[in-house]
């Protein structure tokens, strides 16, 4: 039996997010990053690790959109939107202070 295309997606997903957490634990930020980017694609749930990559690793502005996306997706009493929204407001008070706005 040959899997549903979003099943394989989210099967590619899981692979590629996989290699994003040992491209992390190897020090290798920007493939975990762009790993993440991939698995995101295919599966949304995938956006908020691609955030958290982002931000992690400096790239705050980037993680921006990403978290955006997965506030949209959570739902709106869990405890990760809570975090996603206190980050998009210290990114908020980056751009302000940087006067990226």
């Amino acid at each position: 039996i040959e899997a549903a295309p979003a099943g394989r997606d989210r099967i590619e997903a899981e692979r590629l997010a996989g290699k994003a957490g040992q491209a992390w634990d190897a020090g290798d930020r920007a493939l975990a990053a762009s790993l993440l980017g991939e698995a995101a694609a295919r599966d949304p749930a995938w956006t908020l690790a691609l955030g958290d990559v982002l931000y992690s690793s400096g790239r705050a502005f980037e993680a921006e959109e990403p978290y955006r996306k997965a506030l949209e997706l959570l739902p709106e009493d869990a405890e990760e939107a809570a975090q996603v929204r206190e980050r998009l407001g210290m990114i908020d008070d980056m751009k302000a202070r940087r006067g990226r706005r």
